[in-house]
């Protein structure tokens, strides 16, 4: 059998739509980021609340990330997406907009950030359950590889357009383009026709929430990965936490600029 190319998922339209949906959502959610930690050093606040950003922001991942799987799984994911970018849009137009009236705080800047990060908590193991189905069987390592690009690649480039972007126009001109991205991520979502498909009966919430906890307890491949994304995150979460609260802009994108390049490589050796 001839190898799949790993552009062929670009071929295929719904798979390239929902794919720049997602890379622009996860670009504008790194520049959110950074606007939000130079919103909160241009207003004098403390540098607990200027490290609580990080905190706003990965929190929700922690927090919900198992049922938001268990969603993903047993729910329609076309609604699903659908209401992830929903919430996301929501809270970063709502951000967008109490920023260019010159009425946001600290505290509801942090609200927005939390409320944005359920959005992409929810988003993430729903679009990775979706591709799947937007692909030839033969394609599905090559989607998803790219699938890994759009986080890798606005890791990288979303602290950089954020610095310019505030440097020119300030930090409401940042949020504003992270609103339109997901807006933009729910037009994508809502052009996506598929056929409908009968679902079976589902297994109850908790019950398929404990299932999957008794699977992951009980698989030592899921439990290496685990392990080494942890030895990985929690220290990488603090360095940029407290380098963001030293030089928002410069700190954070080089940092992450040194991350996207090393996690791959990182990864694939282990």
């Amino acid at each position: 059998m001839a190898k799949s190319s790993p552009w062929a998922p670009f071929r295929i339209r719904a798979y390239l739509i929902l794919w720049l949906a997602q890379l622009g959502a996860n670009i504008g959610g790194w520049m959110q980021t950074v606007g939000a930690q130079w919103f909160l050093v241009e207003v004098g606040a403390s540098a607990v609340f200027i490290t609580l950003v990080q905190t706003a922001t990965t929190a929700p991942s922690l927090l919900f990330g198992l049922p938001a799987g268990v969603m993903a799984d047993s729910y329609d994911r076309r609604h699903v997406l659908l209401a992830a970018n929903l919430i996301a849009a929501g809270a970063s137009t709502v951000l967008a907009v109490v920023s260019f009236l010159h009425v946001l705080t600290p505290v509801g800047l942090l609200a927005c950030t939390f409320l944005l990060g359920c959005g992409m908590a929810l988003n993430a193991p729903t679009w990775q359950a979706v591709i799947p189905s937007l692909v030839p069987r033969k394609q599905i390592p090559a989607a998803t590889a790219l699938g890994s690009v759009t986080i890798n690649a606005a890791r990288a480039l979303g602290p950089a357009f954020a610095g310019f972007l505030v440097a020119l126009a300030g930090t409401s001109a940042v949020f504003a383009v992270n609103a339109a991205a997901y807006v933009l991520s729910v037009v994508a979502v809502l052009t996506w026709k598929r056929p409908a498909k009968r679902v079976g009966r589902r297994e109850p919430f908790r019950s398929a929430l404990f299932s999957g906890m008794r699977y992951t307890k009980a698989a030592p491949h899921v439990n290496r990965i685990m392990l080494r994304t942890a030895l990985f995150i929690v220290p990488a979460s603090a360095i940029w936490a407290l380098l963001c609260r030293w030089r928002p802009m410069a700190a954070c994108t080089w940092v992450r600029v040194a991350t996207a390049c090393c996690w791959p490589a990182w990864a694939s050796a282990h």
